[in-house]
C-alpha cells in the first residue's frame, strides 16, 4: 500500500537559524535546537524557520518543541 501521511513526513525537521540577525551557517536539527536552548546557546528570541512549518520565521520560544528546553530567566534585580 502507499504510505500514509504521517509516513510521507519527515522523520526530523531542518530548522534555518538566525541569532542576533546572524544567520547560522547551516540547518540543524530539532535535537540540535533542543540542546542548544538548554545550554544557553540559543536565545528565546533566536529567529528559527523550518521549510515544511511555512514559510513564516518564528522566534525560539514559540515553537512548542523547545518549550521547557530553556532555562528559567534570571530573577530580578
Amino acid at each position: 500500500p502507499p504510505p500514509g501521511p504521517a509516513a510521507s513526513a519527515p522523520a526530523a525537521c531542518t530548522w534555518h537559524v538566525s541569532i542576533n540577525g546572524q544567520p547560522h551557517s547551516e540547518p540543524v536539527s530539532l535535537a540540535t535546537l533542543q540542546e542548544w536552548a538548554r545550554t544557553g546557546q540559543l536565545p528565546p528570541d533566536a529567529d528559527l524557520w523550518d521549510p515544511s512549518q511555512g514559510s513564516q520565521w518564528t522566534k525560539a520560544a514559540q515553537v512548542k518543541d523547545l518549550a521547557g528546553h530553556f532555562p528559567p530567566p534570571p530573577p530580578p534585580q
